[in-house]
């Protein structure tokens, strides 16, 4: 739906910027974007990760980090983060049981 594809839109953006200003004091580096889709449990997950520096939970709090984490409530999803080597950011959120099925979204 709308409101799913536009908070995802935001939450990518929101990420990807976050990797280009911390993840690279060096400049160079990868990002990835990937979404999977699982149907027999009902979700997708989206991962956007880097090979950067890490995560640094303790580092001063993130504007675009608690728009993410908003926009990840609103549609009903968790966010997860694994900061061990690069940052990986997962975000697992119900799939719509028409798109489960295979059906097209109107129907």
């Amino acid at each position: 739906d709308l409101d799913t594809g536009t908070a995802l839109a935001i939450i990518v953006s929101e990420l990807v910027e976050n990797s280009f200003a911390h993840a690279f004091p060096r400049g160079k580096g990868k990002i990835e974007v990937k979404l999977h889709r699982d149907a027999g449990a009902g979700v997708a997950m989206l991962s956007v990760g880097d090979d950067g520096r890490g995560y640094r939970p303790n580092a001063a709090p993130q504007v675009g980090l608690n728009l993410v984490r908003k926009l990840a409530d609103q549609i009903h999803a968790t966010a997860e983060v694994d900061g061990g080597r690069g940052t990986l950011w997962t975000i697992t959120f119900p799939i719509d049981a028409r798109i489960n099925a295979g059906s097209p979204a109107g129907s």
